[in-house]
């Protein structure tokens, strides 16, 4: 799923995209999320890319994590195999 828009609540799918003007106030997981925009929230997933253009409040389940230089995260990382 590709989503631009603004959501108070979850989104769950395989891949989840969130584009730079996407705004999401809840979940968000999935086996891939990419992060664009902001989130205020949990991301739960087994891959997670954090693009230089996203914001981050909450907290961070990953088994793998790529973060880009720019992105701004205040949240709490957890590993998980």
């Amino acid at each position: 799923i590709e989503f631009s828009g603004n959501i108070n609540g979850t989104i769950k799918a395989a891949t989840v995209n969130l584009k730079p003007s996407a705004f999401v106030k809840g979940t968000v997981s999935g086996d891939t999320v990419t992060i664009e925009g902001e989130v205020d929230g949990d991301i739960q997933a087994k891959d997670v890319f954090i693009k230089s253009t996203a914001k981050i409040k909450g907290t961070i389940r990953y088994t793998n994590i790529d973060i880009q230089n720019g992105s701004i995260i205040n949240a709490d990382l957890f590993f998980s195999s």
